[in-house]
């Protein structure tokens, strides 16, 4: 019965200072405002409001930021809470999982690859074991002035049949050999790609439907 009075005390505390847009733009002096659930305003000395989020992890008190009131509105704020206070229930410290997100983004971010960049690196790769200084030339420059126009800035997981038909079909028919040339070069980017886990993600039928939508040249 104690328990429940101070728990219903503690309530009604938390609703007299829930804050509201007035309150969170006429507060200026420096300091941390209650929200509820352990929500704060976070007013800096030189004037700046951020959000704060107070909780308790293995009996140790932590302070979470939750960005500017600038880029987030309280509504924004308290859905935050929201989110962390349940995985708080699962026994996940909200911080830690938040620096194991942005870990994970950037891990993400530092593997993606242009199917451009692929491709020179290949070359860069290959190139010294050719023995014709030449090919080596002709091979990235085929690249250049016929594959990245189309494929140059797309992520090289995101190549597919379509993208690929759109270099070749416009030179499949009057200049065959240029075409089929580049239709091996271009091959060679995505399979090098998921050699070092790049690309992640590959048709194993793809360039045998690529060879059945182009057309034979004898037929023609």
């Amino acid at each position: 019965m104690h328990w429940g009075a101070n728990w219903g005390r503690e309530m009604d505390r938390q609703r007299r200072l829930a804050l509201t847009a007035l309150s969170i733009n006429a507060e200026k002096i420096p300091g941390y405002y209650a929200d509820g659930d352990g929500l704060y305003l976070r007013v800096a000395p030189g004037g700046s409001k951020s959000w704060a989020f107070f909780f308790r992890m293995h009996g140790r008190s932590r302070e979470m930021g939750l960005g500017s009131v600038l880029d987030r509105p309280l509504a924004l704020a308290r859905e935050e809470t929201r989110r962390c206070r349940q995985l708080l229930l699962h026994g996940i410290d909200p911080i830690v999982h938040r620096d194991a997100q942005r870990l994970q983004a950037a891990d993400a971010v530092r593997k993606t690859r242009t199917f451009r960049e692929c491709a020179i690196e290949y070359h860069a790769t290959h190139s010294t074991g050719w023995r014709n200084p030449k090919h080596g030339k002709q091979w990235i420059d085929s690249l250049t002035a016929h594959a990245f126009p189309v494929l140059g800035d797309m992520d090289v997981n995101d190549v597919d049949k379509a993208d690929i038909l759109a270099v070749l079909e416009p030179i499949w028919l009057i200049r065959h050999e240029t075409a089929s040339r580049i239709r091996q070069r271009i091959k060679a980017i995505p399979d090098w790609a998921s050699a070092r886990d790049v690309r992640t993600t590959q048709d194993p039928h793809l360039w045998n439907q690529i060879t059945l939508s182009l057309p034979r040249t004898k037929d023609v």
